[in-house]
């Protein structure tokens, strides 16, 4: 079938035409212990709407096992579709075919916070009711409270309950409270992350001490193993702040962007306005303006969800509200309810804004910092 079917004729782009097949070829297996489509073609005939549902559900299990966020599924189920619609199959079997997508989930709840893996398991699973309630622990006992570092705790909390030997789908509570300072300390400093080691032991010290309960470990101890860590040397610069470009840079930053009208408008936002590529991201249209009649309307104000899940609002320039005006009504595609629609559903995500910045930059011949601050003193 790989090399009757090609991407071009079906209109596909190949990544999800290779993925359509690779789920064909395991939804064969899992349903009859072989991969020939001959037999899903014959049990089609004979019974669509059955062998549909058999299939559909044989479809959500390895998808299940493929850990595929919601829009890939769909991306790749649609594929599938088209795929075997093209066969000489049942086009009544085609239309029967149906899958359950997970609902998207709510950025700011729990469970948003758990790792992939444990966002599809059932409520009843036991790993999953243990990290929910940590997760509840730490935001009601903690000071951290920012979805991003709670998932980080979370991540940080798997690693080290499995360089421990503690299986969290099975957790030995018991075990976790007598855990002793040594053997954690091997276990941190030979975890392979770019995470700073303070870091890595203030997480360690939440896990250590308000997950597990444990007994052998005090708070002095772990300042002390805190306090032993040789302190990093701050770099000497004469500048304010290294990180903020100057003026000319902005000017030629904002000539390069002018080439792509979503380019400009990204870069005038985020320097009248000092936004956050977060705020950016989870920026709507409601966010900027307002629908009378049949006209859209620009507000002077804005406003979008920030770093803690805290609002942002700023001030729109004239400047910034014309080209937003543009954008949405000429520009901007239709099917998303962001400013800057990514894939499906999902905003335009922030390493994809990273990168689109960081080639501005490389058009205007202007090298970013690590992080740098886009924020200009003359807002157009």
């Amino acid at each position: 079938m790989r090399k009757v079917y090609k991407h071009d004729d079906l209109k596909l782009q190949q990544g999800h035409l290779n993925q359509a097949f690779d789920l064909l070829v395991n939804t064969l297996f899992v349903t009859y212990s072989d991969t020939k489509f001959s037999t899903l073609v014959t049990n089609a005939t004979r019974d669509p709407v059955g062998a549909a549902e058999i299939i559909s559900r044989n479809l959500e299990k390895v998808i299940m096992v493929k850990e595929w966020s919601r829009s890939t599924t769909s991306i790749v189920f649609m594929a599938f579709k088209k795929l075997i619609s093209e066969t000489s199959i049942s086009p009544i079997f085609v239309q029967k075919l149906s899958i359950i997508v997970t609902p998207k989930m709510d950025r700011t709840s729990d469970e948003y916070c758990l790792p992939s893996k444990y966002k599809k398991y059932t409520a009843e699973h036991s790993g999953k009711q243990l990290l929910l309630s940590w997760i509840q622990l730490c935001k009601t006992t903690t000071r951290n409270k920012a979805q991003s570092v709670v998932r980080q705790i979370i991540s940080f909390s798997l690693i080290l309950s499995s360089g421990l030997g503690l299986d969290v789908d099975c957790f030995n509570s018991e075990k976790a409270s007598n855990v002793q300072l040594d053997d954690v300390k091997q276990v941190v400093e030979a975890i392979p992350t770019k995470m700073e080691l303070d870091t890595k032991i203030r997480f360690t010290t939440i896990i250590l001490k308000t997950f597990y309960k444990a007994e052998h470990v005090s708070y002095d101890m772990l300042t002390t193993w805190v306090k032993s860590i040789p302190k990093r040397k701050k770099k000497e610069s004469i500048e304010t702040d290294i990180h903020r470009l100057s003026n000319r840079e902005l000017e030629l930053i904002y000539e390069a962007a002018k080439e792509n009208i979503r380019d400009e408008l990204i870069i005038l936002i985020m320097a009248t306005t000092g936004i956050r590529v977060g705020g950016l991201s989870n920026m709507t249209v409601a966010n900027v303006c307002k629908t009378i009649g049949k006209d859209i309307v620009v507000n002077d104000t804005a406003r979008t969800l920030e770093k803690g899940n805290k609002m942002f609002s700023f001030v729109l320039s004239p400047n910034v509200k014309a080209l937003l005006h543009t954008w949405i009504t000429e520009h901007r595609k239709a099917h998303s309810q962001y400013l800057f629609p990514g894939r499906g559903d999902n905003p335009l995500c922030t390493s994809r804004i990273g990168t689109i910045v960081k080639n501005i930059g490389k058009r205007a011949e202007v090298i970013f910092p690590s992080s740098c601050n886009i924020k200009s003193k003359d807002p157009r």
